[in-house]
């Protein structure tokens, strides 16, 4: 209807001039979206999607964040009401500081740094050029909250690093830690005993691999071969559809 539509766009000028409802009206949507799964309540199509990891390990989900994420969207859903409907008038109840920790609760989860194996044939979903933009994004938000994973709990472990790369990685990775005295003691050995070896090489060491680091704001440190447009250039192990490789670096350090 005619009417219907100028109602909303009117609704929408009215809006747009009210930052405060415009606020609480997308940390609604949010909510409903993280904590009340098919709810209708609201009529901004705003929502966050909630990332989830294929290929992952099976005990990425008892790491030190997810354990933080998983406790905290326990706390908030305590919190909230039942009721979906009930949410709105929740939310014009709260606090500003309140309010502010659910809004981020509610789009942290739908951050999404990972990288993921782009097919030989164009299927629609992912891009190589998608991918990279979004692993520079990542970059972007890193460097914004301080990103520090090995201050997060992160350890290259065999189980959660080094049996998922390749073995010139892992000799490249303990000789940038320990140097190459060092990993010439490894470098005779099969994959499982290097793997083992490597995590016990670096237990006491703060090392950590490409993959899990943020190029600071001057490009120092990225990833070489990093576009002219500043964002980081797409792994190589990206590019196709073949097993093995680095790929599973990426995965691991989720």
């Amino acid at each position: 209807m005619a009417a219907a539509g100028w109602r909303t766009l009117a609704l929408q000028d009215a809006f747009a001039q009210d930052p405060a409802t415009a606020y609480l009206a997308l940390l609604h949507a949010l909510v409903l979206g993280c904590f009340y799964s098919f709810s209708k309540e609201s009529c901004l199509q705003v929502a966050a999607s909630r990332v989830y990891f294929s290929n992952a390990p099976s005990n990425l989900r008892d790491c030190a964040p997810a354990e933080a994420i998983d406790a905290r969207g326990a706390e908030w859903k305590e919190r909230l009401p039942k009721s979906d409907g009930e949410v709105w008038d929740h939310l014009l109840g709260m606090g500003d500081e309140d309010r502010a920790l659910l809004l981020a609760h509610c789009v942290s989860v739908a951050v999404n740094a990972q990288a993921e194996i782009v097919p030989k044939y164009d299927n629609g979903r992912v891009s190589a050029h998608g991918v990279a933009r979004r692993l520079a994004h990542s970059d972007v938000l890193a460097r914004a909250v301080g990103l520090d994973v090995y201050a997060a709990g992160w350890r290259p472990t065999e189980g959660g690093y080094f049996r998922s790369v390749t073995k010139p990685l892992i000799i490249a990775d303990v000789t940038e830690a320990r140097g190459e005295n060092i990993a010439a003691m490894i470098d005779h050995l099969k994959k499982g005993d290097m793997a083992r070896e490597a995590e016990r090489l670096l237990a006491e060491s703060d090392w950590i691999p490409a993959c899990m680091r943020t190029p600071d704001i001057e490009g120092e440190g990225a990833a070489e071969g990093a576009n002219d447009d500043g964002a980081a250039a797409l792994p190589a192990f990206l590019a196709d559809d073949r097993e093995g490789g680095d790929d599973a670096a990426v995965i691991a350090a989720e």
